[in-house]
């Protein structure tokens, strides 16, 4: 059989029923080198005009990285406006430097849930 390496899930974490942006927040902080793979999702109550959209920082070999576009985005019609309500996004990430997820919001009503994993590739 041949030697195969999967990846591994090295965080998960979901944020259920919120109504206030989530400040950044660390998900996994990487012990070695590697490349990585987020996949998030999120959903809005039925009715919402919230608005979520998720945005992830990480450091990789040259500097600090900000995805602030990672996903979401919901018009006060519930339309998804930015990247839709799921996202999965490979990036490299480095020793000691912690991978965080951060939400922000428009005023309006109703709650959202954002589900991220967080796998090393390599």
């Amino acid at each position: 059989m041949p030697d195969v390496d999967l990846p591994q899930i090295v965080a998960k974490q979901s944020w259920l029923a919120q109504s206030a942006a989530l400040a950044a927040t660390t998900i996994f902080t990487p012990t070695a080198d590697g490349l990585f793979r987020v996949s998030a999702y999120i959903e809005v109550s039925v009715g919402s005009n919230r608005g979520p959209s998720a945005q992830m920082t990480w450091t990789d070999d040259h500097a600090a990285q900000n995805n602030s576009g990672l996903i979401g985005g919901v018009d006060t019609a519930g339309n998804w406006t930015i990247n839709g309500n799921y996202a999965t996004r490979a990036f490299r990430a480095t020793n000691g430097n912690p991978i965080k997820i951060a939400t922000t919001i428009n005023a309006g009503s109703g709650t959202y849930d954002l589900y991220v994993v967080i796998e090393q590739l390599w």
